[in-house]
């Protein structure tokens, strides 16, 4: 799965062949059959669902986030009620300020923790994993006219075929995404709305044509799925980063140390029994804890953990499929094929499963 990124130098979606770069590049590298690796009309439409996802991912996180800071300072501020100072508790209403404040502190970020929904998001990411999934397999299905447009130069009735499986495909995933997303979701059982069979005979592929397209398969369908997911599992030394290894090193690190500044607030307050200091000590051992709360309610709704074992699982899967590529005859390679589309698909369903489940709840 491929996702865009801002600030991020990764080449995302460039399997598509979205720039005439791209495109110039695949015309030099692949002749003849380049032609049916360039697809506007699944391009324009990818796009489209592309930035309505990416958009609506940044928003959740960036809710998500302000939710959490919310609720935090709600409950940081209430654990202040008692250590108001005299002289103010004598101020008309004053010693409900602070209570006021916490609840609608509180409110606020509940609000928008329940109003979060991750729905729109995956719908589009649906949409456009979805096209890219049916972009490749099309090019085996397709295999036999493909392959008569490259030797013949008309590439009519391919396009043709290709324009009726593609308006098929919108009817049955991009019209009805929610009904798919809810079922990949909720059922036990996977979904088969975008399984497609890329095993058309073999014999169709043995010629030198036949071989081109098998290397263009090889090279911007399972080449660029390894070099994704070594991409999400590299390392990277930002602070606030989107890689999920940096964000669970970050994590980790933080929640360490509020674990050790707790463990010292509380050697502090035995030093201090019976000393004035050792209730401004209690209320920061109080506002620590606090703190690894948040962190670990930004874990559960970033899940770095969930990712990284995902990640890692279909990188392994997607290098083996490609040595079984690479060392196989034609039939092979086509259930190599065949193998990355089930791995993809699945790989699809395990993230959209659980970024369902995220939340930014405290």
């Amino acid at each position: 799965m491929q996702t865009n990124s801002a600030n991020d130098s990764y080449p995302y979606n460039d399997d598509l062949l979205r720039t005439p770069a791209d495109q110039q590049h695949a015309r030099d590298t692949y002749g003849t059959i380049a032609f049916a690796l360039i697809f506007p009309a699944l391009v324009e439409c990818h796009d489209r669902a592309d930035a309505v996802a990416n958009g609506e991912k940044r928003r959740i996180r960036r809710r998500g986030l302000a939710s959490v800071a919310l609720v935090t300072c709600a409950i940081l501020l209430a654990s202040l009620a008692p250590y108001i100072p005299e002289g103010l508790r004598e101020l008309p209403y004053a010693p409900h300020a602070i209570g006021l404040l916490s609840a609608l502190l509180g409110i606020a970020g509940g609000v928008i923790a329940l109003r979060n929904s991750t729905t729109t998001w995956l719908e589009h990411r649906l949409v456009t994993e979805g096209l890219r999934q049916f972009h490749f397999c099309m090019l085996i299905r397709l295999a036999p006219d493909l392959l008569l447009a490259a030797r013949s130069g008309d590439h009519a009735e391919f396009e043709r075929k290709r324009k009726i499986e593609f308006e098929g495909f919108c009817r049955n995933l991009i019209a009805r995404k929610a009904s798919v997303l809810a079922s990949l979701t909720r059922e036990r059982e996977v979904s088969k709305e975008l399984r497609i069979d890329p095993s058309p005979a073999s014999k169709a592929l043995a010629d030198a044509n036949g071989a081109i397209l098998l290397k263009a398969y090889r090279d911007l369908r399972i080449l660029r799925q390894c070099q994704y997911a070594d991409h999400k599992l590299a390392d990277d030394t930002r602070l606030l980063s989107r890689m999920p290894r940096q964000q669970l090193r970050v994590l980790t690190a933080l929640g360490a140390s509020c674990v050790a500044l707790l463990l010292s607030a509380h050697i502090i307050s035995a030093l201090l029994l019976g000393n004035e200091l050792d209730r401004w000590v209690q209320l920061a051992a109080i506002w620590i804890a606090i703190g690894a709360l948040a962190l670990r309610v930004i874990e559960e709704g970033l899940k770095p953990r969930a990712e990284i074992e995902r990640y890692r699982h279909y990188q392994s899967t997607t290098y083996r499929i490609l040595e079984r590529f690479d060392r196989g005859d034609v039939e092979a390679r086509l259930q190599a094929a065949e193998q990355l589309e089930q791995a993809a698909f699945d790989e699809m369903t395990i993230f959209l499963r659980a970024q369902k489940e995220a939340r930014f709840v405290m």
